[in-house]
């Protein structure tokens, strides 16, 4: 960042202001492993005064520390839980704590919408803009770690109207109440199995 800034100044200002408008539009990825402060104090130490204002605008939309660049606290913790119930062999799931805990931004909210989705209906081709080729090609809609998410989530549906905006208004009694009403069915249809 810092190393193109040293050029001219007026084209140096255009590039930033487009700079700013791509990150604002397509948001920004930063894994926690990347040493962006580096590069940020690299930039701060070149002569910022042509291009000031555009500067600081172009920085408040870096995250700059851990806490902003990974996931933290509840998001962190319920991810690595659910990867944790497959023992990490689902790769969606186990693909999306990964992403979830390097990169904590508004574009997970529709990634996790869209794997509800997959789950409700079987259909993985909403998830191919959220998931590489590699990981798409391993994730399958029926076996162990589909099926029961999918009698789940089809459950869940009928409860939404089909709009996964609406888990928002459940509060902790109404998850319990639901994942209860679930767990009876899924014993139902088991039991129905056995006999």
């Amino acid at each position: 960042m810092a190393r193109y800034y040293r050029y001219e100044a007026r084209w140096t200002k255009r590039l930033i202001s487009a700079l700013i408008i791509n990150l604002k539009i397509g948001g920004i990825f930063v894994r926690d492993t990347d040493l962006i402060q580096k590069n940020i104090s690299a930039l701060l130490n070149t002569d910022i005064a042509p291009a000031y204002s555009l500067i600081k605008q172009l920085l408040k939309i870096f995250p700059v520390y851990f806490s902003e660049i990974g996931a933290e606290g509840e998001l962190r913790e319920i991810s690595t839980k659910v990867d944790e119930l497959s023992s990490r062999n689902d790769k969606l799931v186990y693909f999306f704590r990964k992403q979830s805990h390097v990169e904590s931004n508004s574009l997970l909210v529709k990634f996790i919408e869209d794997i509800f989705q997959y789950w409700r209906s079987g259909d993985k081709e909403v998830l191919r803009v959220h998931i590489p080729d590699e990981v798409y090609e391993q994730v399958v809609n029926s076996g162990e770690y589909f099926d029961g998410m999918h009698k789940a989530f089809k459950y869940f549906f009928t409860k939404i109207d089909n709009d996964p905006r609406n888990f928002l208004e459940w509060d902790k009694e109404r998850v319990y109440k639901e994942l209860h009403h679930v767990k009876v069915l899924m014993t139902e249809i088991r039991s129905g199995f056995k006999s």
